[in-house]
């Protein structure tokens, strides 16, 4: 049916008004006075009409604005779209997730690395071979897959199940030669219980540490996570994904909520002489040029290596890591404070006796709405002794002192990002890291030096093209990133978005004895294409 035209709307009204109510002795200047004042009312609603639309039109584009950046931030722990809930016979809902990813890496420094690098002992000083060698990848391993499980058992309460893989784990026969076999990796797996009408939540699982920054609240599902495409992410933030006990308790409607969570211990010794059967982290070498030879006192931090394909040894723990954190959503921004702390542990080569020495930190972080919708100011700092796990360099934990005691390391990280929407379908991102590990390195009874960082080790070849004299410990990371992600496809189809970035980072070492602190520079670029079916 054809719109009536405003004239024609007038002439009806008119005559409808003419037919049940003009007075047979009106004056026709009284009638046209009145159908004037009809017209005058016909345009004021006509105008309000036109007015409601438009509200109601910048309501769906606000309301469509807000779900495009849910689905790119917060719908599970990682990211990726949850859609197409199954409806189960027993009363759990079971939603798919995930997103296929075809991602382009070049670095300008080798580090043998996939879609993850390696920010600490993988970025070469110059004497190094792949210092002076580029690296080209084409991965699509950081393709994930995840199942959420909902049920209500009561009117309050919510029972979850949350699973989620990618692909950057390696069996013993992945190669890039043929065929790569990359084997399925453990990302989230846990259950949750939450009680709205008490407020209380508990998670058991592997999960984000309480230490990631949130999004809301204390929530597994609303993680505060860099868009960058690196799966290392970069110096500054704080996380880990370990098994866990959480315990959370929200108040004043969920504007506070205040959690405790036993974490799985593991020491980081990245950057500390390693060998096949311990790590010697006192350090004390007995030419004075290599601290990891002639070590006076081996600690044996690890433990026999699992069976089956494991990278790396797993640190022999004897207490799990504790974190309380507090939250606080207002209504603009959100906010929050945590405190760990740590049990080391080791065992003397010299004596055989059992060490422990204690560590800990703070750490805040907020995001704050510079702009809403627009503008997201958002920054993490973390300060503390033996926190090197928590920060994505994954800068060592402890060093040992020339008693055989452990001393864990002063070190703090810190993390600044801008992110931008210009529109509902482009994201535009800026961040500033770095993880900074102090010295600890004291002269022993015979004048050798214990510790990380210490003045013993020579770095005079750290320069030089293909010197072995090269001894250099890492003492702070630092990078600067950028990129941007476009949704060039949502619909019934599900979700199609293309990402690009660019990193720059440094590593810098402790000086020796000589003053000579050397230095690593990596340059990397990003292309990725990811969908999201479900």
């Amino acid at each position: 049916m054809r719109k009536m035209s405003k004239s024609r709307l007038g002439l009806a009204v008119s005559f409808f008004a003419l037919a049940v109510g003009v007075a047979p002795g009106a004056h026709a200047a009284d009638t046209a006075a009145a159908l004037d004042a009809l017209q005058k009312q016909i345009d004021a609603l006509q105008k309000q009409l036109a007015e409601l639309k438009a509200a109601q039109a910048k309501a769906d584009r606000e309301e469509k604005a807000e779900r495009v950046v849910s689905q790119k931030e917060e719908p599970s722990p990682s990211e990726g779209s949850l859609r197409g809930v199954i409806k189960a016979k027993t009363g759990v809902d079971v939603t798919m997730g995930g997103f296929i990813n075809a991602s382009t890496i070049f670095r300008t420094k080798n580090e043998s690395a996939d879609a993850g690098s390696n920010f600490n002992t993988m970025i070469p000083f110059n004497n190094a071979a792949n210092a002076h060698q580029s690296e080209f990848r084409e991965s699509a391993r950081g393709s994930r897959l995840s199942l959420k499980a909902v049920g209500k058992p009561g009117k309050d309460a919510t029972l979850t199940g949350y699973f989620e893989f990618d692909f950057l784990g390696a069996g013993s026969t992945s190669t890039q030669t043929q065929t790569n076999s990359y084997t399925p990796r453990v990302r989230h797996l846990f259950a949750s219980y939450d009680d709205s009408a008490s407020g209380w939540r508990m998670v058991a699982g592997q999960t984000w540490s309480l230490a990631t920054m949130n999004a809301e609240g204390i929530n597994p599902f609303k993680q505060n996570i860099p868009m960058v495409q690196d799966s290392g992410f970069l110096p500054g933030v704080n996380f880990t994904r370990v098994p866990q006990l959480r315990v959370v308790k929200d108040f004043k409607d969920r504007h506070v909520s205040i959690g405790l969570s036993a974490e799985s211990p593991q020491m980081a010794t990245a950057g500390i002489c390693t060998s096949s059967t311990a790590t010697s982290i006192g350090n004390s070498p007995s030419t004075g040029t290599n601290p990891c030879s002639g070590a006076t006192t081996a600690y044996s931090l690890v433990g026999a290596a699992f069976s089956g394909n494991l990278q790396g040894s797993i640190t022999t723990d004897i207490a799990p890591d504790m974190i309380v954190k507090a939250t606080y959503d207002p209504g603009w921004g959100h906010y929050e404070v945590f405190g760990l702390t740590r049990v080391f542990h080791g065992l003397s080569g010299a004596n055989n006796h059992n060490n422990m020495a204690f560590g800990g930190g703070i750490g805040a972080g907020a995001s704050l709405p510079i702009v809403p919708k627009k503008v997201d100011l958002r920054a993490n700092v973390l300060v503390g002794k033996g926190v090197g796990r928590y920060g994505a360099a994954q800068l060592p934990d402890v060093s040992v002192a020339s008693d055989g005691k452990l001393k864990p390391l002063s070190q703090y990280t810190a993390m600044l990002g801008v992110v931008g929407r210009p529109s509902p379908s482009w994201d535009v991102f800026l961040y500033a890291g770095m993880e900074q590990a102090f010295r600890h390195s004291v002269a022993g009874v015979t004048n050798n030096v214990y510790g990380y960082g210490n003045f013993g080790v020579d770095n005079r070849g750290c320069s030089t093209s293909g010197s072995t004299t090269c001894y250099a410990q890492t003492s702070s990371v630092w990078q600067v990133t950028a990129g941007l992600w476009h949704v060039f496809y949502e619909g019934d189809y599900g979700q199609a978005k293309i990402g690009l970035q660019h990193s720059w980072t440094r590593r810098n070492a402790f000086s020796d004895a000589n003053g000579i602190n050397p230095h690593g520079i990596q340059n990397i670029s990003l292309l990725a294409i990811r969908y999201a079916p479900f």
